[in-house]
C-alpha cells in the first residue's frame, strides 16, 4: 500500500517514517484509510523537496526528517480544519447510490452503521460480529489447552503482561516465556498466524 519501499531520493528509514506518520494520521481531522496512499505520497514528495535544506551542522538527518514531516502533517490538519474546508462536506453525497459486489443498490444512509464507520476511519479493525466469532474461536482453543497454559491465558488477561504475571504468581519469566511459545504453537496449529 502507498509509496514503494525504495522511493527515489529517500532512504529506507525515511520511507518508514513517512509510512508510520501517515498511518497515525488516519482518523484525525477526517483522514480515512482510503486517504493513506495520498497522504504517503504528499509527505514523501514534501520530504524529498525539503531534503536540500538540511544542514548537517544543525541537526541529524533523521531529526530533520521528523521535524519536516511533523510540520507538514500539522499544515495538512490545519488545512482540513480551516473554516474554508469542512471535511465532513466532502466525504460523499447522500443522494449518490452505490452498488455492492452482489449487485444490490443502496445509498450511504442505508448502510452506515457504527462498525462500518469505525472501520472506514481506521478506529476499529474488525466488526463486532467478527470480534464475537474470533472470541468464540479463541475460547475453543483455550478450552483445549493443558491446565498450565489455560492458567497462563487467564493470568495474562488479568495482569496484562508477562512481567506482571511473573511478579504476581512468583513464576520465573523464563518459564512463562516457554509457556508463551507453547501457546503460540497451539494457536498457529489452530490457524492463527499472529
Amino acid at each position: 500500500m502507498g509509496i514503494p519501499r525504495n522511493y527515489d531520493g529517500l532512504t529506507h528509514e525515511m520511507v518508514m517514517q513517512v509510512k508510520h506518520k501517515s498511518y497515525n494520521l488516519i482518523g484525525t481531522a477526517g483522514f480515512t484509510v482510503s486517504d493513506r496512499d495520498d497522504i504517503e505520497s504528499e509527505l514523501a514528495w514534501h520530504l524529498r523537496e525539503s531534503l536540500s535544506k538540511h544542514d548537517p551542522s544543525r541537526s541529524k538527518l533523521m531529526s530533520f526528517v521528523c521535524v519536516v514531516l511533523n510540520n507538514k502533517i500539522a499544515n495538512m490538519i490545519e488545512a482540513r480544519k480551516s473554516r474554508h474546508y469542512d471535511f465532513r462536506d466532502h466525504e460523499f453525497s447522500l443522494n449518490e447510490e452505490y452498488k455492492d459486489p452482489d449487485g444490490w443498490t443502496y445509498g450511504p444512509g442505508d448502510s452506515i452503521i457504527e462498525d462500518d464507520y469505525l472501520m472506514r476511519v481506521g478506529k476499529q479493525s474488525i466488526s463486532a460480529l467478527g470480534e464475537i466469532e474470533l472470541r468464540v474461536e479463541i475460547d475453543y482453543i483455550v478450552a483445549s489447552l493443558p491446565d498450565d497454559l489455560k492458567d497462563l491465558c487467564h493470568d495474562i488477561l488479568k495482569f496484562g503482561s508477562i512481567p506482571a504475571v511473573s511478579e504476581h504468581t512468583d513464576t520465573p519469566r523464563a518459564t512463562l516465556y516457554d509457556r508463551v511459545r507453547k501457546l503460540q504453537r497451539a494457536f498457529r496449529a489452530a490457524g492463527f498466524e499472529k
